[in-house]
């Protein structure tokens, strides 16, 4: 969703995420639901107000309960976090990235995770919002112990592209992105929730607000089974 290099964990195979505007359909202002930007990290612990139970430590949102539903609440949180670090100086970066992801996913997943070198320190766009999460077994209220893996699939929109004055111009100027399906693993650890896979997302159809009118976008509508089936939710963002 967000134009990071997500990767699976060890044993698995590298993917790259890159949103490309020919993949899926640009969005203006399709979603109401959900936040358009990452949290601000840039105030150390300071953050946007949180749901309750749900805090900030160095720019990391931590509390989130240990249920398979906090797992997908925290991955939405996660996901909006990574889209913003592109902003960050690298070693801030890094050690956002390094605070989100599980000690067992190794050092790779941080490498994979880090924003390119174009983008480090700009002022461009780089925004995520998470519309629907899905687990399976959600509304199972049970407590979850360290070491629990819980898979995740989220399904959102990422927008990039560069800042303007106001004005635009020029067939480059606006923002690009699209709507996918993201399947990521988390891990409980004794410090809640974190990251120890992010595969690859793929493309998914946006929601249709013009009725029979296709506009060319991926129509798979399989992709979404999961993430608006019964055990998917709207996550609770800031």
């Amino acid at each position: 969703m967000t134009r990071y290099k997500p990767v699976p964990g060890p044993g698995s195979a590298v993917g790259r995420l890159t949103l490309i505007a020919v993949a899926v359909l640009l969005i203006g202002g399709g979603v109401a639901v959900g936040r358009w930007s990452a949290p601000q990290t840039h105030s150390g612990s300071a953050g946007p107000a949180a749901p309750v139970g749900i805090a900030y430590s160095n720019g990391v949102p931590t509390g989130f309960p240990a249920t398979v539903r906090g797992a997908g609440d925290a991955a939405a949180w996660f996901e909006t976090l990574l889209a913003d670090v592109g902003s960050e100086p690298s070693d801030r970066a890094r050690a956002l990235i390094a605070a989100l992801v599980a000690p067992d996913a190794g050092n790779g997943l941080v490498d994979a995770l880090m924003p390119s070198t174009g983008r480090v320190g700009n002022t461009n766009i780089s925004q995520t919002v998470v519309a629907r999460v899905w687990a399976a077994g959600s509304s199972d209220p049970t407590t979850l112990t360290d070491g629990v893996r819980v898979d995740v699939e989220t399904y959102g929109v990422g927008l990039f592209g560069p800042r303007t004055d106001g004005a635009i111009a020029g067939p480059d100027a606006g923002l690009a992105g699209g709507w996918v399906v993201h399947p990521m693993t988390l891990e409980f650890t004794p410090h809640g929730w974190a990251l120890f896979q992010v595969h690859t997302p793929a493309p998914a159809p946006p929601p249709d607000v013009r009725g029979a009118t296709r506009d060319g976008s991926p129509r798979d509508t399989q992709v979404l089974a999961r993430v608006l089936g019964p055990d998917s939710w709207i996550p609770e963002m800031p």
